[in-house]
C-alpha cells in the first residue's frame, strides 16, 4: 500500500472515530438529561405523597402552559410502564419503578462513557499515526 493511500485510510479511520465518538457523546447527554428529569420526578413524587388531599397544585400542561387542580389522593401515582401504558400505583410502587429506570440509566451512562474513553483512546492513536504517515509527506512537498 502506498503512503499516500495509508494516509487516506488513516484519515478515514479518524473521522469514522470523530462521527462514532460524537455520537456517544449525544447518547450520553441525552443519559444525563433524562437522569435528571427522572431525580426531578422522584423528589416531587415523594413531596407530592407528603401532602394533604385537596391541596392545590399549578399542573404542567405543556408548552409552559398550567393549569390549576387539586390533589384528590396521594396514595396513588399514574406512572406510564411504556409504549404509552398507564397504570396506577402506590407512591412505594411508584418510586420503585422510578429507582429502577434510575438504575438503568447510570448502567448506560457507564457502559457510553467507557465506550467513549475508548474510542478517544483509539482516535488519539490514529491521529498520531496520521500525523506519522503526513510528516514525510510535508517535508517532501516543502522541499520542491
Amino acid at each position: 500500500m502506498s503512503t499516500d493511500e495509508q494516509i487516506r485510510q488513516a484519515y478515514v479511520e479518524v473521522k469514522v472515530l470523530e462521527s462514532y465518538a460524537e455520537e456517544i457523546r449525544t447518547r450520553l447527554q441525552v443519559v444525563m438529561t433524562t437522569t435528571t428529569e427522572l431525580q426531578t420526578t422522584k423528589m416531587a413524587v415523594e413531596e407530592l405523597s407528603k401532602s394533604a388531599e385537596n391541596t392545590p397544585l399549578l399542573v404542567n400542561l405543556g408548552g409552559g402552559v398550567y393549569g390549576m387542580a387539586k390533589l384528590a389522593d396521594t396514595s396513588k401515582i399514574l406512572i406510564d410502564v411504556g409504549t404509552g401504558v398507564v397504570v396506577e400505583k402506590s407512591v412505594e410502587g411508584s418510586l420503585e419503578i422510578i429507582n429502577k429506570r434510575l438504575e438503568e440509566l447510570d448502567k448506560a451512562r457507564a457502559s457510553l462513557e467507557s465506550q467513549l474513553s475508548n474510542i478517544l483512546m483509539r482516535l488519539d492513536k490514529s491521529r498520531g499515526r496520521l500525523s506519522e504517515l503526513s510528516a514525510p509527506a510535508k517535508e517532501t512537498s516543502s522541499k520542491r
